[in-house]
């Protein structure tokens, strides 16, 4: 799996009632860049974290629509040994995103 989709919440907190979605949505966005959110009012996309080496530049350069930015993005945590471990062995056990290989 390379990423599962979702409508969103279209164009804010009734968006998806409006089109006939069941109450929901996304919570965050996990890209190859950044950490993604939703402004609890407004269920705006906000950025959380960029991760290691990545700036925010960077990342609004990529997204086709304008974010909420904080004054200071900090960086996305590396994953615990843990976390890897479950990539390498479930979420991408071929290596094909990661590139991983026993």
């Amino acid at each position: 799996m390379d990423y599962i989709t979702s409508p969103g919440h279209i164009d804010g907190p009734e968006g998806r009632r409006k089109v006939g979605l069941r109450p929901g949505g996304p919570v965050k966005v996990i890209t190859d860049l950044a950490v993604l959110g939703f402004h609890g009012r407004t269920l705006r996309m906000s950025l959380l974290s960029v991760h290691p080496n990545v700036s925010v530049e960077d990342v609004v350069k990529n997204t086709g629509f304008d974010l909420i930015i904080p004054k200071k993005a900090p960086v996305s945590p590396a994953p615990t040994i843990k976390e890897q471990e479950i990539i390498r062995t479930i979420a991408d056990a071929t290596g094909v995103y990661t590139g991983w290989t026993r």
